[in-house]
């Protein structure tokens, strides 16, 4: 059963008195202690909360618990946005399709998206054609790391690389027709996140 919201506000306080962990945070004593005492409690003072918790209190756990968002099931599971490239960018759909288990990955569902993958530039790199890779939502890379990026508005699955001024989009292919996408700063290039699985065979 999930926590209560008493239950996990007390663990944010921890240690500290209600009074010292109000002073922290920024809000009203008083108000806090009438929503331990059961009165609805704003998104905004559950953001102060969150900042300031202990006990590895998060804010999505808050959310759930005050009623600002559905509690998640058992077996949570991703949802699968349609299909991107391992070879050339194609068009990454919005439309919903299909969902797939977290499967033991840290965090919650929101932290994740999925996509199928199409071509064969990524298959030496355990993504090949037809597989689903889950995708950590982020926005930063190191060199070496393998993401799915969106270039001028489509999808791709690649390997990052940094030269001078350039952005190398590398394959990991058994085929050698496949080459590095080179992008200069004036490409609208975004990173969507970092590859963490494929599944393969769905």
């Amino acid at each position: 059963m999930s926590e209560t919201l008493t239950g996990l506000l007390r663990r944010a306080i921890g240690q500290r008195t209600l009074n010292g962990f109000c002073a922290e945070a920024g809000i009203n004593a008083g108000n806090l202690s009438r929503v331990l005492h059961g009165q609805k409690v704003s998104a905004d003072v559950l953001l102060r909360i969150a900042e300031y918790a202990q006990g590895g209190v998060r804010l999505q756990d808050l959310f759930y618990a005050a009623g600002y968002l559905s509690e998640q099931p058992q077996g949570a599971r991703i949802p699968v946005y349609g299909t991107a490239a391992a070879g050339l960018p194609i068009a990454a759909y919005e439309d919903i399709d299909g969902y797939v288990d977290m499967n033991g990955l840290p965090g919650s569902p929101e932290d994740y998206f999925a996509l199928h993958v199409r071509g064969t530039s990524m298959d030496a790199a355990a993504i090949p054609d037809g597989s689903t890779v889950i995708v950590h939502r982020q926005k930063t890379l190191q060199d070496g790391e393998i993401g799915v990026f969106l270039v001028e508005g489509e999808a791709t699955v690649k390997k990052l690389s940094h030269l001078k001024d350039h952005v190398l989009l590398m394959p990991v292919s058994t085929d050698t027709v496949h080459q590095p996408q080179i992008y200069d700063k004036n490409t609208k290039l975004e990173i969507l996140g970092k590859v963490k699985k494929a599944i393969i065979d769905l």
